[in-house]
């Protein structure tokens, strides 16, 4: 019963990773616009309720998708190029350190994938934790884009619906999220160099591990 029931969260989450974004757009749309408010909502009728709900969750499945997998890559190779160049702590290993950033891109993306794939509970409470992260990021990555866009699609398409007093607020908001973003996706690489050195192919090669960990910190 346990396990029907993580699994049924664990979908809904799925769900609501989708459609987040979405709601975020709304939120963000009512704050720019100058005629627009939340009370307006409550006298939607049914059908039209119903119609805004499906087209917040298109909505958001589009940034969602845009995100994942196409604005996300560059932000990602940033990242690992500069973990390179600044010799973080941990190193990848050595038999990477003279390939190209694309492939050690794709080599991480694969050992995650064997990490999620590994019958060890360890490597897989790693990798769970992994992706709950991951996924807070995406999130995070979406609301962003949405608060640097928009006011900038209302400065230049909307100028009379566009309740300036809120222009700089939002875009400064969504430049200082994009910022700390990047800072934990630093952070999030930096464990998924230190569980591909421990756990190898989804594989458990140190027993003590959990020693070593503290150690390295």
């Amino acid at each position: 019963m346990g396990d029907a029931f993580e699994k049924i969260f664990s979908r809904f989450g799925l769900f609501l990773r989708y459609l987040a974004p979405g709601i975020v757009f709304l939120i963000v749309f009512m704050l720019l616009h100058r005629n627009f408010c939340l009370g307006q909502l409550r006298e939607l009728s049914d059908r039209e309720l119903t119609g805004l709900i499906i087209f917040i969750a298109l909505l958001g499945f589009g940034i969602f998708s845009i995100h994942r997998y196409i604005i996300v890559w560059p932000l990602w190779w940033l990242v690992v190029k500069m973990r390179r160049l600044l010799n973080v702590y941990p190193p990848l290993p050595t038999e990477w350190n003279n390939l190209p950033t694309r492939r050690v891109m794709f080599l991480l993306d694969m050992q995650r994938l064997l990490r999620g794939a590994s019958q060890d509970k360890k490597v897989l409470a790693v990798s769970d934790a992994h992706a709950r992260w991951s996924s807070m990021q995406h999130y995070l990555y979406c609301s962003a884009y949405i608060m640097l866009i928009l006011p900038i699609i209302f400065r230049v398409l909307l100028p009379k619906a566009l309740q300036a007093d809120r222009f700089w607020p939002i875009l400064v908001s969504g430049f200082l999220l994009l910022i700390l973003v990047l800072i934990s996706e630093f952070r999030n690489t930096n464990l998924d160099v230190w569980a591909t050195t421990k756990f190898p192919d989804g594989c458990v090669v140190d027993s003590s591990f959990q020693q070593n960990a503290s150690a390295d910190g």
